[in-house]
Parts: C-alpha cells; structure tokens; sequence
C-alpha cells in the first residue's frame, strides 16, 4: 500500500452497502473516481461461492482502474478465495492463515491491544499491515473497547504499515497521527451526504482533500 497518498482505506460492507441502496460496482466507480485506491471488501452477509462470483465479476473492473495507478481490492476473511484469485485479502483475530501459505500475495491482520500487535510480529509469514482499532465507537461495531490510548505504543512496536480502524469520520480524522505508512478505514461515514454514487465520491474526494492538505 506504501505510496498511495493520502491514506484512505475504504471498507465497503455489504451489509451496510445492500441498506443504503449502492452495488460493490457502483460503488467502486464512486471511490475510484473520487481518487480513493485501496478498497477492502467485507461480506458477512453471503455464502462463500456468492463472495466468489461477485469478486470475480468485479475484477475486471479493478483491472481496468489499475492501469492508470494500482488499485488494491482487498478481500476481508475470505483468505482461500483471496488465494485462488490472486488477490490481498485482510484476517480477523481469530482467522487463521491457510495451511502452507507462503507469503506470496499481500495480508493484512485485525489487532486490538498491544498483545495481539506482538502477536503479529510472531506470525510466520509476518502480515504486511496491521489493522488496529476501534480509534472511536463505531455504527457497526458499537461494543468494541476504544484503542485510541495505545496509538503511540503500538506505533513505536510496529514499524511496518497500519491502518487505524473503528469510527472514524471527517470530524475526527484530524484527532489521529498521520504519516506515509498510516492509513484510516472508514465504513458507514461514507454515507455522511447521501447513498447515491455521486455523495461516495464527493465524500472520498473531501476526506483525501483534508488528509492531504493537515
């Protein structure tokens, strides 16, 4: 992900997505034309070979995006279709890495508090990035604990990429470090404007525009 300024790491949830009314595509279009580039794509909602047939329907998509500047879509959970794909894809806490996995495509891991970032550091492969949150309470995650006061901890422990998860919005964005390896994920904030693919992009247009210029 190193490069890609300023920092924004969209989620698209299908749950959240399918309630407002915006399809992945429509979506992707949206984010992609606003200037946003890494794209993590979460379904809790479907059964495995849905999640299949949607990403592959997708990809052409994201190849088509990436011949201007490389598009990241990353799959969250779904590590063998991931694989199979040949595509990044992001674990929760308790997911573990396929079996003989080999490091062979950029991953990400899900952490919460300082044990489990050193637990990341013990994983063989080793993530590429680390997820830590909740920064803020969150519309789809309402009981995580708030992670805020390890920020700088966990900072100094990973030395790598991170990105900072769990409520963020345009009115707290500016609460949190920023730097060329931190990256913030937004979910529901998305729809601050509106569910139509025009207020996605005009969201992820304002949200780079005021990571870029803090």
């Amino acid at each position: 992900m190193n490069g890609h300024c300023p920092g924004l790491y969209g989620i698209y949830d299908e749950e959240t997505s399918r309630k407002k009314g915006i399809s992945l595509e429509e979506f992707v279009r949206a984010f992609a034309g606003g200037g946003g580039r890494i794209l993590q794509y979460r379904n809790k909602t479907d059964t495995p070979g849905d999640v299949l047939k949607i990403s592959e329907k997708i990809l052409p998509l994201i190849d088509s995006i990436s011949t201007g500047e490389e598009f990241h879509f990353i799959m969250n959970d779904y590590a063998r279709i991931a694989i199979r794909l040949g595509i990044p894809f992001h674990l929760g806490q308790t997911d573990p890495l396929p079996h003989g996995y080999s490091n062979s495509l950029f991953w990400g891991r899900s952490t919460h508090n300082m044990e489990e970032v050193d637990a990341a550091l013990q994983e063989f492969p080793p993530p590429d990035y680390i997820g830590f949150g909740a920064m803020f309470p969150s519309q789809t995650k309402t009981t995580a604990a708030v992670a805020t006061p390890a920020v700088d901890s966990v900072m100094k422990r990973w030395e790598k990429e991170i990105v900072f998860i769990g409520g963020i919005t345009l009115d707290n964005l500016l609460m949190l470090p920023h730097s060329p390896r931190i990256f913030h994920a937004v979910i529901s904030d998305f729809f601050r404007y509106g569910n139509t693919p025009a207020d996605v992009e005009r969201y992820t247009r304002e949200f780079i525009g005021k990571l870029k210029y803090a």
